[in-house]
């Protein structure tokens, strides 16, 4: 029988930690209320502050039976060290192993989508900047402090070999253990091939946290929209959203969304 596997994410910044078990499809699925992980003391804190408590949670509460524990972390060097250090000095070292993993992102939509003011936005809203580098296919963002890496698909001219390349892309990137995949949408309509590249990251890759984002939302008509893909995609979590504020001839629409897109990447919420 395999060791159970649990994911935390953790945001110093934010003083948030977000704990995941893994199901038998491989899917990542947030504690559940029942869990003493799930309390607030556990969830609005620091490694520093509560580090020893949560590991002990975690060993009483899902290594039945002494068969272990896959523990995989995303956060800091530095809180990565802490938890390394506390397992060592206090737990058996075949009881909880602990993996560290960067968040990792991709981001991908057609041409024009807005993809990198979604970046450009989150990277605002959390106060961290980016190193910027333009490779062949994607761009990639890193800062190493925070342990977060972007990758910005290429803006993708829909046709079946643009397709074909963007998911050659996606194969290639999930060797690196993507952590989440955002898929960028600036109209209300969706094409065919947009649909056979969601529908092939969803049953090729379900450990994969996916999530399309609507990026201009002005009327009721995205509303609407956004309802009709979320009956389209189940499991799979829509949001609209304006990223940065629009000026039009009566006025300034103020944006709005973009925590949520946030809380859903880095916490999970």
């Amino acid at each position: 029988m395999r060791k159970n596997r649990v994911k935390m994410i953790c945001s110093e910044n934010r003083r948030s930690i977000s704990y995941y078990l893994q199901n038998e499809s491989r899917e990542w699925i947030r504690v559940s209320n029942a869990s003493i992980l799930s309390r607030k003391k556990y969830l609005n804190t620091t490694i520093k502050e509560s580090g020893f408590d949560i590991l002990k949670i975690i060993d009483e509460t899902y290594n039945p039976g002494n068969r272990g524990v896959d523990l995989y972390f995303e956060g800091s060097d530095e809180n990565f060290s802490i938890l390394q250090s506390i397992l060592k000095e206090n737990f058996a070292e075949e009881n909880i192993v602990c993996h560290q993993r960067k968040t990792k992102i991709a981001v991908a939509g057609k041409i024009g989508s807005g993809k990198t003011v979604l970046i450009e936005e989150l990277s605002r809203l959390h106060n961290i900047s980016y190193k910027k580098s333009k490779l062949l296919d994607f761009t990639k963002y890193v800062n190493e402090i925070e342990n977060v890496e972007w990758y910005e698909i290429n803006g993708i001219d829909l046709g079946k070999e643009n397709i074909k390349k963007a998911k050659e892309t996606i194969d290639y990137l999930m060797e690196t253990q993507l952590t989440a995949f955002i898929y960028c949408m600036g109209t209300n309509k969706i094409e065919d091939l947009e649909e056979e590249l969601i529908s092939y990251l969803k049953s090729h890759y379900p450990e994969l946290k996916l999530l399309i984002v609507l990026t201009r939302c002005v009327n009721e008509t995205s509303d609407l929209f956004a309802k009709q893909l979320r009956n389209r995609f189940c499991k799979i979590e829509i949001m609209p959203i304006l990223a940065r504020e629009l000026k039009t001839k009566v006025g300034i629409i103020p944006a709005f969304g973009i925590e949520q897109v946030g809380r859903y990447i880095f916490e999970g919420e």
